[in-house]
């Protein structure tokens, strides 16, 4: 014997299971689109890594030195952005000419008594 099965009984059961099936399709595109950034960040990180190996033994020599000349002008170093400029294709002789990432006067003058 057959009976007879309304459309509420089937349709709110069928309605609950595609919400759901949604729900997790859309969690797993924002977990897969956090991970595409991350590698995306991580891939950037290794560029910079690459160009950074990039210079020269002589060059990061030379901005060693430079950094600690900074010391004494300015009272703090600028060693990641005198390397992060050298490794964006700067050359050497344009370096110091640059302003100081951390007070922005010119990496090559004296700081005076402006504070910190």
């Amino acid at each position: 014997m057959v009976s007879y099965v309304t459309s509420p009984q089937i349709g709110i059961p069928i309605g609950i299971v595609i919400t759901l099936i949604g729900i997790v399709f859309i969690i797993r595109a924002r977990h897969a689109k956090a991970e595409r950034e991350d590698i995306t960040g991580t891939l950037e990180q290794l560029r910079i890594a690459g160009r950074l190996e990039d210079i020269s033994q002589g060059d990061a020599l030379w901005i060693v030195a430079r950094s600690i000349e900074m010391q004494t002008f300015h009272g703090h170093d600028d060693l990641l952005e005198l390397l992060a400029d050298r490794a964006s294709g700067i050359p050497l002789n344009e370096l110091m000419t640059k302003p100081c990432s951390r007070c922005g006067i010119s990496r090559n003058k004296k700081r005076g008594k402006q504070s910190e």
